[in-house]
């Protein structure tokens, strides 16, 4: 993880795709350790693991949609990274020009709200 945080901190990713095989305690933690460095990069969690209460909780610690192996094609993921980067652009878009952009934890407005 502290690889993944210096990569973080000195390259530019589009998005990220935290795959988890099986989840742990920590997981959703890591999922914020990733926030706090990357704050506006999204994070498409990819899981082998289907359980409702996981996924919520990833989405709260900052995971932007979540994906179970299982369901997931590459089509899927494809659509899914495309609407998450696109989100992001149109987001960085839209506070660009006031050059203000909303403090950590406020609501989003509009289509930038929830998950996929």
């Amino acid at each position: 993880m502290a690889e993944a945080q210096m990569m973080l901190k000195s390259i530019f990713f589009d998005a990220i795709i935290y795959c988890v095989n099986d989840v742990s305690d920590n997981t959703c933690e890591k999922v914020s350790e990733l926030k706090v460095v990357a704050r506006k990069t999204p994070i498409l969690m990819l899981t082998g693991v289907s359980h409702f209460p996981i996924a919520v909780e990833a989405l709260k610690h900052g995971a932007d949609t979540y994906v179970v192996k299982e369901t997931a094609s590459g089509m899927m993921l494809s659509d899914c990274l495309n609407v998450l980067v696109s989100r992001k652009y149109d987001y960085i878009n839209r506070f660009s020009t006031t050059g203000v952009f909303p403090s950590k934890g406020a609501k989003a407005q509009g289509s930038y709200a929830g998950s996929l």
